[in-house]
């Protein structure tokens, strides 16, 4: 029991961000209803979780088509919502802008690896192709290029010599152009600032803040389950690079800064992650 439990702890990775961040909001006087969000969010993924692992010994296996035709109906719908300064990676729920790459790439990059596996190839690059070109459009450097980067790694053995040099070229030219014409977008503090914050309260508090970024990438490297180690590792890849590309541009910093939306897709890698632990365990007990 105990052992199994475990499986349970790279879940945990995201808080010390988590944490940081929300405190770092509060030192600064940001508004209870900004600052809290994460950490509640954190908290209902945690309980939903749980239950889930609870009442069933594994989650319903989506059909990867299905999964992928979702996420991108959810991407295009960016572009029928607000633009702000010609800039459409939001909708709007209310009083909640949703940044729907954040939530929907994770969930395309499980897809593409199911359908990779089944030896779907060519659907996995229509698939790849298509989310890139959308995400190039509203347009979004940091996502683009974490996309392009782990997409290319998935894929690399999969294909031949030319399909593989038109694959790269596509995805490094369409990285490429979003960053010569990169948004100038202004930064919000809390969110693409949010490490500048927590570098002001000194040498101390940037350590803390930097482990606690570190520690949400360990588990896809530490972790790994054997069968799906590739994956895994894009995964630690993806959010390394989303959080490396802060360190040259203003994008924004998953969970430490506000913004529910990472927080939601950062934990569907990771309870993707746990499942797949507790699957290789369930398969090995009957070994």
């Amino acid at each position: 029991m105990k052992q199994q439990n475990l499986k349970y702890l790279p879940m945990l990775a995201m808080l010390p961000a988590i944490l940081v961040g929300t405190i770092t909001m509060a030192l600064n006087n940001v508004s209870a209803m900004i600052y809290l969000q994460n950490l509640i969010c954190f908290a209902v993924l945690m309980l939903v979780t749980h239950f889930l692992f609870k009442n069933q010994s594994r989650f319903r296996q989506w059909q990867p088509t299905m999964l992928i035709v979702l996420s991108v109906f959810a991407l295009l719908a960016t572009f029928f919502s607000t633009e702000v300064e010609g800039v459409q990676r939001w909708i709007a729920l209310g009083p909640i802008q949703v940044y729907v790459s954040a939530i929907v790439v994770p969930i395309i990059m499980i897809a593409v690896w199911r359908l990779l596996q089944q030896g779907q190839t060519l659907r996995a690059l229509t698939t790849i192709g298509c989310v890139t070109i959308i995400l190039a459009l509203q347009p979004d450097a940091s996502m683009v290029t974490a996309f392009s980067v782990v997409s290319i790694i998935m894929i690399w053995q999969k294909l031949t010599k030319l399909p593989k040099v038109i694959a790269v070229s596509l995805l490094v030219g369409l990285s490429a152009s979003t960053w010569i014409f990169l948004d100038t977008l202004a930064p919000v503090a809390y969110v693409e600032g949010i490490f500048e914050w927590v570098s002001a309260f000194g040498v101390i508090a940037t350590i803390i803040g930097s482990v606690a970024l570190v520690l949400m990438v360990i588990p896809f490297f530490l972790y790994s389950p054997k069968k799906q180690q590739l994956l895994a590792i894009c995964f630690g890849l993806f959010y390394s690079l989303i959080l490396l590309s802060n360190s040259v541009g203003h994008f924004p910093i998953p969970l430490m800064g506000y913004g529910i939306s990472p927080v939601i897709g950062y934990f569907i890698a990771i309870t993707w992650l746990v499942n797949q632990l507790r699957t290789a365990a369930n398969d090995n007990s009957f070994d």
